[in-house]
């Protein structure tokens, strides 16, 4: 028998016998690996209907949360895990009628005093300013309430499929807010944006809220690392990312953050 011959007889047999296998639709799973998780997850807001709820963020002074859906409702609800109502603060689609998402939310270090909302939020994807970082006012404490009107537009940058846009306050009081390589998810990083730091993009930004300087509503901090530097945006505090998704301040002040990845492994730094 030819060697081409016993190669083709083999590759018929094995696929025979794929063929006959039966369909695996169940677990054949017992148990579960060593050693044992050290989380479980657990349900909450259970009686609570909601849609894609990308940001909870807990309210300053008030045993409330603000949960952000993403197509542009921000919602009040009771911090308890069996709340069954929830109250509308602002829809963005609605002051928005090119709105694509809403991303990011943080309360300002003095909210009880300024009552300062900050929002990030996407329009159509491509466009040079379609992601925005704005400032809100509270219009009324009760109903919660934010005003669209309000709205202060203190950054933009380009929309894409990687837009970043979360939001944190540091210990520092300083702002501090995240932004991706605006594109689709393949091939990776096709404006070559990673490492271009003449850009906002694919970058953890830091700027002052309360100190706005020439044409801005905000300030650079004199000690964010680039300020100075020929070419390079002062805003910048970290560059090289993909998709900075999440991010949040740790008890000791140092910033952790979760970058999408590519393919099997996402990353935190």
């Amino acid at each position: 028998m030819s060697l081409r011959l016993a190669s083709t007889l083999f590759s018929l047999a094995l696929s025979a016998t794929i063929a006959a296998r039966e369909p695996w639709t169940t677990s054949r799973i017992q148990g579960s690996p060593e050693p044992p998780r050290p989380y479980i997850t657990e349900q909450v807001f259970t009686s609570l209907p909601m849609q894609n709820v990308l940001e909870i963020i807990a309210l300053p002074g008030q045993t409330r949360l603000l949960m952000v859906e993403d197509k542009g409702p921000v919602w009040s609800v009771s911090d308890q895990p069996d709340a069954r109502e929830k109250h509308l603060v602002i829809d963005l689609s609605k002051a928005h009628k090119d709105l694509t998402h809403v991303y990011g939310i943080a309360c300002h270090p003095n909210y009880q005093e300024n009552k300062q909302i900050f929002l990030t939020y996407t329009l159509a994807s491509g466009l040079d300013d379609g992601t925005k970082l704005s400032r809100f006012k509270l219009s009324s404490i009760d109903p919660l309430t934010i005003d669209p009107a309000s709205e202060e537009i203190l950054l933009t940058w380009r929309s894409g499929g990687h837009n970043g846009a979360n939001l944190r306050f540091g210990p520092d009081g300083m702002l501090y807010i995240s932004t991706g390589d605006s594109e689709v998810p393949a091939p990776p990083d096709p404006l070559n944006t990673g490492q271009d730091n003449s850009d906002l993009l694919s970058n953890i930004l830091r700027i002052d809220v309360d100190h706005p300087s020439a044409g801005l509503l905000y300030s650079v901090p004199q000690d964010n690392p680039f300020v100075g530097k020929e070419n390079v945006r002062g805003e910048i505090w970290a560059f090289g990312l993909r998709n900075p998704w999440k991010m949040a301040f740790a008890p000791d002040g140092r910033l952790w953050c979760g970058d999408v990845g590519w393919e099997l492994w996402e990353m935190i730094h």
